[in-house]
């Protein structure tokens, strides 16, 4: 028997790549490369019944064929590390969103708010200002597509959208995402959701940093 003695974590930045900022060229206009897709239609009878053998097929997916197991057996790229912070600043901002991905109007109008460099947010009264800054990393809390995750579906409700809302950054202060899948990202067994999320493509200026459908992250 061999015994493996405790291995020391490392850092994703020490495994990944450096990353390369994505530039909106002229191929390549993020108000242009996606389709502007309307909310979705929650009483339509059409979609209730599609989405009823979607969760069907989901269930049966997940009990002969879950992605996580084959998830386990690829090498992980590490874990995020954030308790070090920049130069000039003492504190850590963290961005929170979730059930996002539907309608571009709805999507769009939270992407330009996650991306903008502060907010100024004041009590009911109109008392206390609050300044808030754009976070170093932005959580997805799940449900990043409606109706149901698919590879067409995550570039028009959401990559799009964001991409259209905060197109590049510098690389010194790009944030990072990282991504927990909802029920309605399991629809295609989490297929769709692997091919956006983790592999380490960029939503906008904000890179994914996952490989697989859950990480860690040192705060």
């Amino acid at each position: 028997m061999t015994t493996v003695g405790p291995q020391r974590p490392v850092p994703l930045q020490e495994r990944l790549p450096p990353p390369v900022v994505v530039r909106a060229g002229p191929t390549d206009d993020p108000a242009t490369s996606f389709t502007r897709r309307p909310a979705t239609r929650w009483l339509s009878p059409r979609l209730l019944l599609r989405s009823a053998g979607e969760a069907v097929v989901s269930g049966l997916l997940g009990a002969y064929n879950d992605k996580r197991e084959q998830m386990g057996s690829v090498p992980a790229a590490g874990y995020l590390d954030l308790s070090v912070l920049p130069v000039g600043t003492d504190a850590l901002w963290v961005d929170y969103v979730s059930d996002t991905g539907d309608g571009f109007d709805a999507t769009y109008a939270v992407a330009a708010l996650l991306g903008r460099p502060e907010l100024e947010l004041s009590t009911r009264d109109g008392g206390t200002v609050h300044r808030t800054e754009r976070g170093r990393l932005l959580v997805m809390g799940g449900d990043e597509c409606y109706p149901a995750g698919s590879v067409e579906g995550y570039e028009d409700r959401l990559v799009g959208p964001y991409r259209a809302a905060l197109p590049e950054l510098p690389e010194a202060v790009a944030p990072h995402l990282q991504v927990v899948p909802g029920n309605h990202d399991w629809y295609d067994g989490l297929t769709a959701f692997m091919r956006t999320f983790c592999q380490g493509r960029w939503i906008g200026a904000w890179r994914t940093c996952q490989s697989r459908s859950w990480f860690a992250t040192r705060l």
